[in-house]
């Protein structure tokens, strides 16, 4: 009896092994990620890392002095946007591979993933527990 358990043991941490280093692979070339668009008429350039967060800011002509603040604004935010759509799209591909069959990578990399929805779906019916991912609506935090 004892060496079926080992056996399940050592299975368990081969596998705990790998998913660990396929996630610190996937966390690394997250951090290589880098996005950059150019708005129309080359008015502003933006570029965001691999969370989507803004690294660089550049006017690439002199366009942008001679638009009223509001539309440069709106050029801002809509060139960071689409920075950020295509970062999640490409960060998407690289954490795919670790995550359970029914979560959307893209909804995960974008933060507009339920916790609960990284839990498979007969577990997620589960009430009564302690376990706080099993009852987040009961308002456990």
């Amino acid at each position: 009896m004892s060496s079926e358990y080992d056996a399940l043991l050592d299975q368990a941490m081969a596998e705990y092994g790998r998913r660990r280093d396929q996630s610190l692979r996937a966390q690394e070339e997250l951090h290589a990620l880098t996005e950059t668009v150019t708005a129309p008429r080359q008015a502003v350039q933006v570029t965001v890392d691999g969370l989507g967060r803004l690294t660089d800011l550049k006017f690439p002509t002199h366009s942008y002095k001679t638009m009223p603040a509001p539309d440069l604004a709106k050029i801002i935010l809509k060139t960071v946007a689409d920075a950020r759509e295509r970062i999640e799209s490409r960060a998407a591909c690289v954490v795919a591979p670790g995550l359970p069959a029914h979560v959307n990578a893209v909804d995960f990399v974008g933060g507009r993933l339920d916790p609960k929805d990284l839990l498979p779906k007969d577990l997620a019916d589960i009430r009564g527990s302690s376990d706080p991912w099993l009852n987040m609506e009961d308002g456990h935090e």
